[in-house]
């Protein structure tokens, strides 16, 4: 995770931080961006598989395939590498098709206020 930083949530939207990616969304853990090389073995090691969308960043896909290969060819016991990634686009794209009753309360609130703002003008 990117630290808070005031200046730049204004350009770019709130972050919720290290603490924040617990407290907020629930994760078990969080770090922050410069501990993500020396974490990634030990992240990766054990999971069956890996949610990840190839081709967004071509550098992290480089680094996460890279040490993923680099785990495999290692080829002890203790160490064990994804051995499928998934492209999470399908599930995410399900998850914004359906609306719950407050989401759609939300989008509704949003909608009215926007238009009120363009009849104001």
């Amino acid at each position: 995770m990117r630290p808070r930083d005031p200046e730049q949530e204004i350009w770019v939207g709130r972050r919720a931080g290290v603490e924040g990616a617990k407290n907020e969304f629930g994760a078990s853990e969080s770090f922050p961006v410069p501990e993500f090389d020396e974490k990634l073995q030990e992240i990766l090691d054990g999971a069956e598989k890996l949610y990840f969308r190839l081709g967004a960043y071509p550098d992290l896909d480089n680094k996460i395939i890279r040490r993923i290969a680099d785990m495999r060819a290692l080829n002890r016991k203790p160490i064990h590498p994804p051995r499928t990634i998934i492209d999470p686009a399908t599930i995410v794209h399900e998850m914004r098709v359906i609306k719950s009753d407050e989401e759609i309360e939300l989008m509704q609130k949003a909608a009215d206020i926007a238009a009120e703002a363009h009849v104001e003008r």
